[in-house]
């Protein structure tokens, strides 16, 4: 597999840090003094000596060096904002930083957090207000500032002495340097069989040319995978390239691309990429000399199946005993300081659900807090409430790259049906999504989630968290997915302010923080709600929620009505849910489920298994969809009317009194 050429892309990793800094404020002070601590430990540090801080663009050299930096140290001073410049850096690192290329460590030197955060004083961006060429700019630029004030970082006002600061900022940078080193040097749990099924695939001794993809969810570690697969396979090739961000590179340098696949033995791209980028430097496998191999490391497995990529390796996450393992390598320097820690190790690796970027984000936050068990307990805490930033941004790339209707079948899935069965999930959202079937295998083809060999639809619990703290912090999302108990709460009792808006309710009712009463009429006044979904644990024998039937409360567009132990005796009877799919009333206090005849045309699921006050059923021959009717420990049911036995359900379960 040797090549005749001699020509060698080495891969862009030219620093250890990147530092960003306003040039008047700073240079002649602690930026000077940061670099020479850094340069002291070793730390190969990029410094714009000949800053100018003038024109539109980045120039291509501050490019190619934050291309190639592991860390950014972004110094905030009074000034910083008011340099368009500065501006326009601080979006490409943060954009660096969601793409998980870059760590980011903030310095708020002389200046508040909050003010960064609220962009009040100087970081203010009012001043561009009233310029339309400006508008696109100034969004990036506040998402860039908001972001970097909520990352953990430094407060110079905070430190007495400026040598100590810059010594211990020189500090944590070292440990986390030494850190990345350990882990993009193939020292990861799980590398070792990572390696061995690749080269499996790969069919090194075939002078084929081969093209590769590794596939997985975002922060699994398949750039982490592909780096270390090109440690290891580099001595094979004379030429040998590895490509980190393909859009710019395809399209700012397709000639020169051209020209190296010619003579190129090994190309590895490492990015979630598009059709285009792979077409344009691999959609040909004689471009590239016999014996080549092409890594491409992707979330979307629809694009490897687009472009005839055969051999794909799937990236799952650290089962527990690895996962631990791997945290601990991490977050201690040697074993655990005391016996306390076991435990909330184990813990904490249970919040990461195995995803490596998760394990590492946790370990990163709890290093160093080894004083004494608690400090840890308290850290912890923090951590179960909410994702940290970097984990939340990482995963979200996938979602944002979706199209809307792709996206509203997520946020369904996240809200109301993770774990269901595909079956299930499509005759519920085949109304008012069109095409849902195809929107969810979409989603699985993107990593967002998975199915199962029984048909089970899963989605990652990180994953599911990342969509469910989305819709809080989303005003028009959160009037749309109810879930949170207090929102709930306020929306029944303050029905008009935005409940017309209410498509999703779904409510854990042990999550009340104390019993709550609703009228049926304001449920049935929500005119778009589609999915009802109240649920409690199995052990808990009553529901927080009580209901006051007052009027009718089905609206005629619910198709999903779920409500364990459902507290009146019989459904109104004024209610015709024309598009009702299931009815779910578990462990209910019903004695007769609905008198007359209500429309229930297209019902397909009845459950009321565990209704044990429940005496008699309704004739149900008029509802000629219904495809499952589960009645087991339905102890008072004396029996079930002739027409179910002469009807054509597919699956049936009951259980008489003994």
């Amino acid at each position: 597999m040797a090549s005749s050429s001699s020509s060698s892309i080495p891969r862009v990793s030219m620093y250890d840090v990147f530092l960003s800094f306003r040039g008047e404020d700073t240079r002649k002070t602690i930026v000077s003094h940061l670099y020479a601590a850094l340069d002291s430990r070793g730390i190969v540090t990029f410094k714009d000596d000949q800053r100018l801080e003038k024109g539109d663009h980045i120039s291509d050299q501050l490019h190619i060096a934050l291309k190639g930096s592991s860390f950014a140290v972004v110094v905030l001073s009074e000034n910083y904002a008011t340099s368009r410049w500065c501006l326009m850096e601080l979006q490409l690192i943060m954009e660096y930083m969601k793409e998980g290329t870059l760590e980011v460590f903030p310095v708020f030197y002389g200046v508040d957090p909050s003010t960064v955060r609220h962009q009040l004083g100087s970081f203010s961006l009012e001043r561009y207000k009233g310029r339309p060429e400006m508008v696109h700019k100034v969004h990036k630029w506040r998402e860039a500032l908001h972001l970097i004030a909520n990352l953990s970082g430094l407060d110079s006002r905070h430190c007495v002495d400026e040598a100590v600061m810059v010594g211990e900022i020189a500090r944590d940078i070292s440990r986390r340097v030494t850190l990345m080193q350990k882990i993009d040097s193939g020292n990861i749990v799980g590398m070792k069989a990572h390696m061995e099924g690749l080269n499996h695939l790969l069919d090194l001794e075939s002078n084929e040319v081969v093209v590769l993809g590794i596939w997985g969810m975002g922060g699994i570690g398949k750039t982490s995978i592909a780096k270390c697969l090109y440690d290891q396979l580099s001595p094979r090739f004379r030429a040998r390239c590895f490509i980190e961000n393909i859009k710019s590179v395809s399209k700012e340098h397709d000639h020169d691309l051209k020209h190296f696949q010619k003579e190129m033995l090994c190309s590895i791209l490492s990015d979630d990429i598009s059709l285009w980028s792979v077409h344009a430097l691999a959609k040909e496998k004689h471009w590239f000399g016999p014996g080549s191999r092409i890594i491409i490391t992707t979330r979307d497995m629809g694009l490897l199946n687009t472009c005839g990529v055969e051999n794909v390796y799937e990236v799952n996450c650290l089962n527990d005993k690895d996962a631990l393992k791997m945290f601990k390598q991490i977050a201690f320097e040697g074993p655990p300081p005391c016996d306390g820690f076991e435990q909330l190790s184990i813990r904490a690796t249970r919040l990461s659900h195995g995803l490596p970027s998760a394990i590492q984000a946790h370990a990163l936050f709890l290093r160093g807090r080894t004083a004494a068990p608690e400090v840890w307990e308290e850290a912890l805490t923090a951590l179960e409430s909410s994702l940290d930033e970097n984990t939340m941004e990482i995963l979200k790339i996938s979602y944002e790259g979706l199209p809307k209707p792709h996206q509203n079948v997520f946020l369904h899935v996240a809200c109301l049906f993770n774990g269901d069965t595909l079956q299930r999930i499509n005759s519920l959202l085949h109304g008012p999504i069109p095409q849902s079937s195809l929107w969810i295998r979409v989603l699985a083809e993107k990593s967002l989630i998975k199915i199962s060999t029984n048909g089970s639809v899963i989605m990652h619990k990180l994953v599911e968290q990342m969509a469910r703290e989305m819709i809080r912090d989303d005003t028009s999302l959160a009037r749309k997915f109810l879930r949170d108990p207090q929102d709930i709460c306020y929306a029944l009792t303050n029905f008009r302010d935005g409940g017309e808006q209410t498509e999703c309710m779904s409510l854990h009712s042990c999550n009340l923080a104390c019993a709550f009463s609703m009228k049926a009429s304001v449920v049935g006044h929500m005119h778009n709600l589609k999915f009802l979904k109240v649920y409690k644990h199995v052990d808990s024998r009553e529901s927080k929620l009580q209901l006051i039937p007052d009027q009718h409360l089905l609206p005629p567009s619910l198709r999903l009505f779920h409500w364990d132990a459902f507290p009146l005796r019989t459904l109104p009877s004024d209610a015709d849910p024309y598009f009702l799919v299931e009815l779910n009333l578990r462990h209910s206090d019903l004695e007769t489920l609905w008198s007359g005849t209500p429309m229930m045309e297209s019902l397909k699921r009845l459950d009321v298994t565990g209704s044990k006050h429940l005496k008699q059923l309704p004739d149900l021959s008029g509802i000629t969809s219904l495809e499952e009717l589960a009645l087991e420990h339905c102890t008072r049911l004396k029996g079930i009317p002739e027409s179910i036995g002469k009807s054509n359900i597919l699956g049936w379960s009951f259980r008489m009194q003994k």
